[in-house]
């Protein structure tokens, strides 16, 4: 980690326009729900972008987003050496993770369990670590309890030969206990359940490879690939700057009865001026079945209360959709004429 700033990269640019993105002011959720960044501001005919939409909206509406159980696992190095405190005896970047897994626990009231990755077999520990939650979430996930696994590592990132590294040190050789993350995400890529993976670490966005297979993965990360991630003692902010802002939004937004969608969550990084020297980025996988909104679990009385008006209001309020499209440049359609096209191609497959 240091300051330098995240270069451009053609394929993990932000999923909407970075000109919009500087210009734009984050509308209020209100009672309404932001779509996942699914639909890319690549040049696509209107049936393309038509049938993204419908496929955003039957999500939309089938998906219950209400978790009954979440489990995080917050990983650091125990030979780490990012963040040292002057003193000796610590390390800032260790004290935000662990602040990160008290938030989880206190405020979201998720099952977070903080783990310090060993020097001697790594790879192997790690492997055991994942498997044994891959394992009771599958269990729990077969037994009909919606489940979300979250991933957070803090820490050097490295890419080689087109895989993600994570290291203890920085470097890929004999100096430093590293293994390689890119074995390790099959297992969570091959997950039935959600899962949400955040890398605070350079390179983070190496870990966007695949599609997942079966449930819905999302990818948050500090920086692009073959990038540089902010490291501490960035302005007043004594540890990372990505998991500063990421634990803040966090926290102001729990009280969101309608949760936090990642994709919104993506935005508020993108927005936070402490970020603006690198380039957070955010990939759902394509495979994936509905967004993955966080929110404080409820109890078993209360996501009953919630199941019950769900089924009575069925066939109750009329679902409305805002789509803005904006055009930046030289280049403007004759209003009226694109008004008449996207009239006559306007949304219908969609079921009323």
């Amino acid at each position: 980690m240091t300051s330098k700033p995240d270069p451009p990269s053609s394929l993990f640019d932000p999923s909407i326009c970075p000109h919009c993105l500087r210009n734009t002011k984050l509308p209020r959720q209100g009672n309404g729900q932001a779509l996942p960044v699914s639909i890319p501001n690549a040049h696509i005919d209107f049936a393309d972008f038509k049938n993204r939409v419908n496929a955003a909206l039957k999500s939309e509406a089938e998906q219950d987003h209400h978790y009954q159980e979440v489990k995080v696992l917050l990983l650091n190095w125990e030979d780490n050496d990012i963040g040292l405190k002057p003193s000796g005896t610590g390390s800032y970047i260790l004290d935000e993770t662990r602040q990160l897994m008290e938030m989880f626990k206190n405020t979201y009231h998720y099952d977070a369990k903080y783990y310090l990755i060993p020097s001697n077999d790594p790879q192997q520990e790690l492997a055991q670590i994942l498997v044994d939650n891959v394992t009771d979430l599958t269990r729990k996930h077969r037994a009909g309890k919606k489940v979300l696994f979250i991933v957070y590592y803090n820490g050097h990132g490295v890419y080689n030969k087109g895989k993600l590294i994570w290291s203890a040190r920085g470097t890929i050789d004999s100096q430093s206990p590293a293994l390689s993350w890119y074995d390790l995400q099959t297992q969570l890529e091959k997950a039935r359940f959600d899962v949400l993976l955040v890398l605070d670490c350079c390179n983070a966005a190496g870990a966007i490879t695949s599609e997942s297979k079966e449930g819905a993965m999302e990818v948050l990360a500090a920086c692009g690939r073959e990038s540089i991630a902010l490291g501490p003692d960035v302005g007043s902010i004594s540890g990372s700057p990505f998991t500063h802002s990421l634990t803040r939004h966090l926290h102001e937004q729990a009280s969101d009865p309608d949760g936090l969608l990642t994709s919104k969550l993506y935005y508020l990084l993108q927005l936070d001026p402490i970020l603006d020297n690198q380039s957070p980025n955010y990939f759902p996988f394509d495979h994936h079945r509905g967004p993955i909104v966080l929110r404080p679990l409820l109890s078993d009385a209360e996501t009953a209360q919630i199941s019950k008006r769900q089924q009575d209001t069925r066939a109750g309020p009329v679902a409305k959709v805002l789509i803005s499209v904006s055009f930046y440049g030289d280049v403007l359609p004759d209003a009226q004429k694109f008004v008449e096209l996207f009239n006559a191609q306007r949304l219908r497959n969609y079921p009323t």
